[in-house]
């Protein structure tokens, strides 16, 4: 034992960074293609860093024969393992902040024209949702110098404000089917919401978001990983008129994260949530429709009771009927169609 300890009193004088090092957070581990600065977490704040080409020769092991200085790859990430399957409902919440000022720009990439305003699209992400099958990536958190930090294209942090703590929450309900739902939170601001739809595959399809154009993936089980990654252009970077595989960008790219928490057994519905539901379900019934059971679940058969089961002017009832518009629906229908009392 005392041999024991004055090793690692050794090791604290020769080695003071590596000894005052703690676990990357949530369980993640390192990548083995992280580039030349690996991620670091000390007093609860991982920091990672990516400089222009300073890629890994690590192959993929996918059987490609590729490998990120190939492709021109480069990222600071850590990542889980494929422990999220269908039917998981899941939370995925941290803070974030990028200290210094980003000089990688937005760019219009044509292939996001009709799924992204203007096809302001980037290269460089800093968190993503892949399934477990090669390119096929579910969600993916941008940033960039000229918007700041985007989901699917939806402003989240704005490049003036992203030198501070900001917080980014997903919450969804992994599924292959209408039992999927999502819900994006920044700075507990809701910027994007789906139910009743499949939640393991891109809402769009563009080959900057590594999955396949026209083919529909059906991943089992899905990973996140949290760092910068600036995507290249592969190895056929000449086909494409490049100097080389790499997007240059001029300053290294800093990002911090904190209180990075995954949790498991979520509800998009809470308490309050599911006494509106009943209440408009309620309604609904009392009007002559059928929404299905008064339960304070939401189903598609209430959405679809809602949406149906009386004629509203435009713009009197929201187009769909989800967790953000929920309030919005029950207050249309006492003021447009009150019960008798």
């Amino acid at each position: 034992m005392k041999l024991v300890l004055a090793l690692i009193a050794l090791v604290s004088v020769l080695f003071p960074h590596l000894a005052l090092a703690e676990p990357y957070p949530a369980g993640l581990s390192g990548n083995r293609m992280n580039g030349s600065t690996k991620p670091v977490t000390e007093n609860g704040i991982t920091t990672f860093q990516i400089a222009s080409r300073e890629c890994s020769n690590a192959n993929y092991n996918n059987g490609s024969g590729e490998n990120d200085c190939v492709n021109g790859n480069v990222r600071s990430v850590i990542v889980g393992s494929f422990s999220d399957r269908l039917g998981d409902a899941v939370e995925y919440r941290f803070d974030l902040r990028i200290p210094d000022p980003v000089s990688y720009k937005v760019w219009t990439n044509s292939h996001a024209f009709g799924h992204i305003p203007r096809g302001e699209d980037s290269r460089l992400h800093i968190a993503q949702w892949q399934g477990n099958a090669r390119k096929s990536f579910v969600y993916m958190l941008k940033l960039d110098g000229t918007r700041g930090v985007t989901f699917l294209g939806r402003p989240c942090f704005s490049a003036e404000r992203m030198k501070g703590w900001n917080s980014f929450s997903l919450k969804t309900r992994w599924a292959n089917d209408n039992r999927g739902w999502v819900v994006v939170k920044c700075n507990d601001d809701v910027i994007y919401v789906k139910e009743g739809a499949p939640t393991n595959r891109p809402d769009f399809c563009f080959i900057t978001n590594e999955c396949q154009p026209g083919k529909i993936m059906n991943p089992k089980r899905l990973q996140f990983a949290i760092g910068p990654v600036m995507k290249g252009f592969g190895p056929e970077w000449k086909k494409y008129s490049k100097p080389s595989p790499f997007t240059d960008f001029s300053d290294p790219i800093k990002m911090e994260i904190r209180n990075l928490f995954i949790t498991k057994g979520v509800q998009l519905y809470g308490p309050k949530e599911k006494t509106l539901v009943a209440e408009l379900q309620t309604h609904l019934v009392e009007l002559g429709c059928d929404p299905g059971p008064v339960d304070g679940q939401m189903g598609n058969k209430t959405r679809l009771a809602a949406l149906s089961c009386r004629n509203f002017a435009d713009g009197e009832l929201p187009e769909t009927v989800d967790f953000q518009t929920l309030p919005g629906v029950l207050t249309a229908y006492r003021g447009r169609f009150p019960l008798q009392q």
